[in-house]
């Protein structure tokens, strides 16, 4: 009757008739259980802590391998190219060529830009490589061994974005770049949409040395509005195809007919020199027109919301599951890779 009393909760009633060593001998292994739990739960979370710190140490330890194989090379690479700008212009009158001058400049802080970065890379990386030594002998805590790992991330970040720099040495790689994105004809209640972006370089610095026929042109205008602070504003739109390659482009945006067209007659200049490089000729006349893909018959990159988020590109073959990642700006590993593919077919070439 008592123990099934001490079942049903009356742990008070049921004490007063135990005996003094049975109440004191079940109290001992209740708190003797406590106690072993406790024990078990700080063994776990020291193993956690442990394979935490341990799974930072490995990616910090990668890091200092790529960059101990890279950065010495590079930092000798680019003191050469430090010494070699300022020999120029050491050795030439500044005020013969301001052209040439501006860029001998630009080029000479780009140099010495990028030599303290590598020696800033160095420190880190020797502030890195103790941290995770202190880490063997235990004598640092988790805090310090996170912002070492965040340092390593930054360390990743400026290699990744000096390879890359290294990989574009075309002449125009340097200049800036037009986006233009027109959407495609799906409605708002479409599942699937689609939109052609078009990127094509802005020679500001240099002029495109091309010449076109007039005959290979067809003109057309048309009058556009858009609206301003002060109301509509006249617009003539112009659009220019390319005959021989099938190529069209058009500008709307400037104040008049003229700008428009030398706009236009700009964006066709480049993006005839990015076939004409792509397909190995001279003249855009002989850029052959059924070589030539329509921008919404190539599929380059596919973004899915439902039932995976993930980013496919079709050309690269990459597959990124950070949606969001994406769509906020983060193409670093999309870049590189077209970039690396550029660079094959130009070698198999």
């Amino acid at each position: 009757m008592t123990i099934t009393a001490v079942g049903s909760g009356s742990v008070g009633k049921a004490a007063a008739f135990w005996p003094r060593w049975l109440v004191s001998g079940r109290s001992h292994l209740f708190f003797s259980v406590i106690r072993a739990s406790h024990s078990m739960e700080s063994r776990n979370g020291k193993v956690y802590k442990e394979i935490g710190l341990y799974s930072l140490k490995k990616k910090i330890e990668d890091v200092v391998s790529r960059a101990e194989m890279i950065a010495p090379t590079a930092l000798e690479c680019e003191e050469a190219r430090r010494i070699k700008q300022e020999k120029v212009l050491r050795d030439y009158d500044l005020w013969d060529d301001l052209a040439r001058s501006n860029e001998s400049l630009a080029d000479l802080a780009d140099a010495i830009k990028v030599v303290n970065d590598l020696k800033d890379l160095r420190c880190k990386i020797e502030d890195a490589k103790l941290i995770t030594q202190l880490a063997e002998m235990d004598v640092i805590n988790h805090q310090l061994f996170q912002e070492a790992y965040n340092a390593s991330v930054d360390v990743s970040k400026f290699l990744d974005r000096y390879e890359i720099s290294k990989l574009l040495s075309g002449p125009y790689d340097k200049e800036g770049a037009c986006v233009i994105i027109k959407a495609g004809p799906e409605g708002i209640t479409s599942e699937t949409c689609s939109a052609a972006v078009d990127v094509i370089p802005l020679c500001l610095e240099r002029a495109i040395d091309m010449h076109i026929d007039d005959h290979d042109l067809k003109i057309s205008s048309s009058p556009s509005q858009r609206e301003n602070q002060s109301g509509y504003r006249a617009e003539r739109a112009v659009c220019i195809h390319h005959l021989p390659s099938g190529i069209t482009v058009q500008s709307s945006g400037e104040r008049s007919y003229f700008a428009n067209r030398i706009k236009a007659m700009n964006r066709l200049k480049a993006k005839l020199l990015i076939l004409a490089m792509d397909q190995g000729v001279l003249e855009p006349n002989k850029i052959k027109r059924d070589t030539v893909v329509h921008e919404w018959n190539l599929e380059t990159r596919r973004y899915v919301f439902h039932p995976q988020k993930l980013v496919q590109d079709m050309r690269t073959g990459i597959q990124l599951p950070d949606l969001n990642s994406v769509l906020d700006g983060n193409i670093e590993q999309l870049i590189r890779a077209h970039i690396n593919l550029r660079q094959g077919k130009e070698m198999g070439q």
